[in-house]
Parts: structure tokens; sequence; C-alpha cells
């Protein structure tokens, strides 16, 4: 493997320690729990035909700093104005019971605002210590049974690939790439939340997500029988090289036809352009907006041109995430921090919100 390439795979796997933390959940000791009634929205929920090709953007609803039903609002109508259809971002547990009822408001208002949801349950910090067969199935049964005919779409697991990799400068196209006792873990928690969806939801699809060449997860996923999906979801980024292009280790066989032999429909669920050392300024978490802008436009144009098979397409993500310890500036939408508060403020759109927008309408005539 080229020296370039490895620096690449280094860089990757440090962000995507935070774009991972982007869909944790905050878990807390009480979970005995009364839910309080769903906020009922009116309208109510518009479900997406089969045959929709989804036009989606990640999000969460602390992308504005600490959430506030005024802040989620601002973010909902600036993911309308770009067009968007479908939301992407996690479920995030709440002290007694409380569990349900921030969840509920952000679920209103999006319902409200003509948006579908894919939802991302993910096991809790800590997750390699835990009964993590156990925790998915409760976490996916109560979730999927309280909004059971709201919620279209679960993901299990956000990049279980690279919670499980052995090595992160390997393709992981070979099942032998992931530590067995990680994945095991792993496994638990994939067949837990099966189970618990299809019993909570039966009508609810599901979809299982891998980075770039990283089959092998996929391999060890699909033979096992008490994992039901209904998706593959690809997370793509630029280092991956172009998507219809690829091609795996032996040089010759392109990685959309792997993907394509596991017989399933493919979302991309993640896209953007990585971070980038600037030389000027030394920072590495800034990603440039021409190479941004190109990538989103790239994929999304390969994503529709093979919607037989691809039936979705998210960015990651509407707004940087400026408020964890490592920050991710990967937003779309410009934003401005507000002192040393943990808020900030919409500013202008970057060229990739605008590429983008063009997209979506020039294929949603």
């Amino acid at each position: 493997m080229k020296v370039k390439k490895v620096v690449f795979i280094l860089l990757a796997v440090i962000v995507l320690g935070g774009v991972i933390g982007f869909f944790g959940y905050k878990y807390f000791i009480n979970k005995n729990f009364t839910p309080t009634a769903v906020v009922t929205p009116t309208p109510t929920p518009k479900l997406p035909k089969p045959e929709d090709f989804q036009w989606g953007i990640n999000t969460t609803p602390n992308g504005l700093g600490d959430y506030n039903p005024e802040k989620w609002q601002i973010q909902l109508d600036i993911a309308k104005k770009l067009g968007v259809e479908w939301v992407r971002f996690a479920w995030e547990w709440q002290d007694g019971d409380n569990v349900f009822n921030r969840e509920n408001a952000v679920l209103a208002a999006l319902w409200q605002n003509g948006f579908n949801v894919m939802m991302v349950l993910e096991p809790r910090p800590g997750w390699e210590n835990a009964d993590t067969y156990k925790e998915g199935y409760e976490l996916a049964k109560s979730v999927s049974s309280y909004y059971k005919g709201k919620i279209p779409l679960y993901q299990i697991v956000n990049e279980g690939d690279a919670m499980t990799v052995k090595s992160q400068t390997s393709s992981g196209e070979k099942t032998t790439d992931y530590d067995p006792v990680k994945y095991t873990k792993i496994k638990n928690f994939l067949e837990g939340a099966s189970k618990g969806l299809k019993e909570g939801d039966p009508a609810a699809k599901t979809i299982i997500t891998t980075v770039c060449t990283q089959t092998g997860y996929l391999d060890l996923v699909a033979s096992d029988a008490n994992i039901k999906f209904d998706y593959i979801g690809m997370d793509w980024y630029n280092w991956c090289d172009p998507i219809g292009s690829k091609k795996g280790d032996d040089g010759k066989t392109l990685t959309v036809t792997k993907l394509k032999s596991y017989g399933k429909p493919m979302i991309i669920t993640e896209n953007n352009a990585w971070p980038s050392m600037d030389p000027a300024t030394r920072r590495s978490d800034i990603v440039d907006e021409n190479l941004q802008a190109s990538t989103i436009t790239d994929t999304a144009e390969w994503a529709y041109a093979n919607k037989d098979w691809v039936k979705g397409y998210y960015v990651f993500s509407l707004f940087d995430d400026k408020f964890s310890d490592s920050p991710l500036y990967f937003g779309i939408y410009g934003s401005e921090r507000q002192g040393v508060s943990i808020s900030s403020v919409p500013t202008v759109a970057k060229k990739a919100y605008t590429t983008y927008q063009a997209i979506i309408k020039k294929y949603s005539k």
C-alpha cells in the first residue's frame, strides 16, 4: 500500500471516531421508564413509496448546540430549502420518564415539516462489556413499537466494521480482517435489534452499514440467519476513490460488483470529502469547499444514475459539529459559535449546499 494512501486511511480513522460519536446517544442509569404519550403530528408522517429515491441529510437535534425546539426548527427550515425529504440521526436515550419526551418533540417537528426518518440505533458507550444482545433487543423493540408505523427505516449500528476491524489500514474485504471477540459483541447487538424491530414494527425496514471496501463485515453479517436486514448502507468518502470505479484487493473486481452480490438494494448513508491538512494553519479538521462540492456532485450523480439498485443518497452533514472534544467540519451550511457557549447560529450556505440543492431539484421534477 502506498504511503500516501496509508496516511489518508489513518487520518480517516482519526476523524471516523468523531463521526461515530456524532451518532452516539446518552445512556443513563435509570432505564426503567413509562413512556409518555406519542406526540401525534398533524399531518401524520408521510410514508415513502417503495420506488421513491431518498434524498437525505445527516444531522442531529444538537446540531446548533444544546437542543431546543427553536434551534431544531431553524435546522429543518434550512433542510427544507435544500430540498431533502429524509433526515438520518441517532436515537438518544434520556433519563427516566424523559426517555421519549425529547424525541417526541424532535420527531413531531420532522413529520410536521414533511420529512421521513432513518433512525440509527447504536449500542451504548462501553458496549464491549455489555450484554449487547439484550440491549439491542430492548432498545429496538421499545423504540419501534412505540413509534410503530411512523419510522419507516431503522439502521442497526453505525459502521460496525470500523468498531471491529483489526487493522485500520486493511481493506476490510476479508472476514478475517475483524476481531472475533469484538465482532461477536456487535453481532449479538445486531441479532437482538433485528428481533426487536420485527416484533415492534414488522413493517419497518432495516439497514446495515459499512465503509468503503470493508465488505468482509457484510459477509459476516449476511452469513448470520438471525440478522435480518433489507438494505446495505454505504458510508463513502473521497479517500475511498470514486465509487463506480473502485476495485478490490485483486485489482479486478469492482467494489460495487461485490456490493450487488448480496442481492439487496443499497443506500449511500454518508458522503463527503475528508478534512485535509491546511499548510498555513496546520489544521486538519477543515474540509475544502471545492473538494466537498465535487465529491458530493460526483457521488450523488452516480447514485441517481444507478437508482435501479441504489435507493438513496445522504450527505454527512448539515452543520459542523463544533461542540465535541474533537470537532468535525463536514457541514455543508456554515455556522458560527456564539462566544464560549454551547450554541451557534447559521451563517451562509457553503458551495456544497447549493450544489446538492441543484442536484435534488434537477432530479425531483
